[in-house]
């Protein structure tokens, strides 16, 4: 038979889940809002972020509960303290999402062409490695979890050249400068979303196996 606690926690993990998949929604749209310059969808992530961070709240008073209620030990005291880590950089991922909406808004505003296409592969690595953090959470699948860990490095080397790029189209329009900015900052927050996507990964692992995957 379940214990009280089991039956708790498979509805902690249950709302983690929802959780990842309203987050997946708003990164897409966000990504979908760069590459197709789609003001609808910025604006459609954007009001998405107040609904994230009510619910990461839920969840985080949930989890906090649950420590203060059973006083859990071993796995199921890994298993609530991974939730909660968790749900910090799901909320965070839904921030950056809705920044780069904000930063797209801004970029149509001025009716620019601002594509470039290391960025939004970047943006594609990205999304893969939420969902596969999302997806080895969901199915608790570690294998799937380093996996998501090894990719970025991926993301890390498109960050660089990224930023060499903008420079150089800096150096040779400086007016354009402004706009540049925005672009290097939009590759800034999905290297911090892969960033949370392998902390989602390594808390999946932890809770586990007990052990903290180092990035490498």
């Amino acid at each position: 038979m379940k214990s009280l606690l089991d039956e708790e926690l498979e509805s902690l993990y249950s709302s983690l889940i929802k959780m990842g998949l309203l987050i997946e929604t708003a990164i897409k749209a966000a990504v979908v809002a760069f590459t197709h310059k789609d003001m609808q969808a910025a604006t459609s992530t954007i009001q998405m972020e107040e609904d994230i961070n009510s619910k990461c709240k839920e969840i985080e008073e949930f989890a906090i509960k649950l420590l203060l209620r059973y006083q859990p030990v071993a796995k199921d005291l890994r298993k609530i303290s991974s939730a909660l880590r968790m749900v910090n950089d799901l909320k965070r991922i839904g921030n950056q999402a809705s920044d780069i909406a904000s930063l797209v808004i801004h970029l149509c505003d001025k009716n620019e062409d601002y594509i470039l296409d290391n960025l939004v592969q970047m943006a594609d690595k990205a999304i893969v490695m939420v969902k596969g953090s999302l997806d080895a959470f969901a199915t608790q699948d570690s294998t799937l979890a380093r996996r998501v860990i090894a990719k970025d490095d991926e993301v890390d080397e498109l960050f660089l050249q990224i930023r060499t790029n903008i420079v150089e189209l800096i150096q040779r329009a400086p007016r354009m400068g402004e706009s540049e900015i925005d672009l290097l900052m939009i590759s800034k927050y999905l290297e911090k979303i892969a960033d949370h996507a392998v902390s989602i990964a390594t808390w999946v692992i932890y809770s586990i196996t007990g052990e903290k995957e180092a990035k490498g």
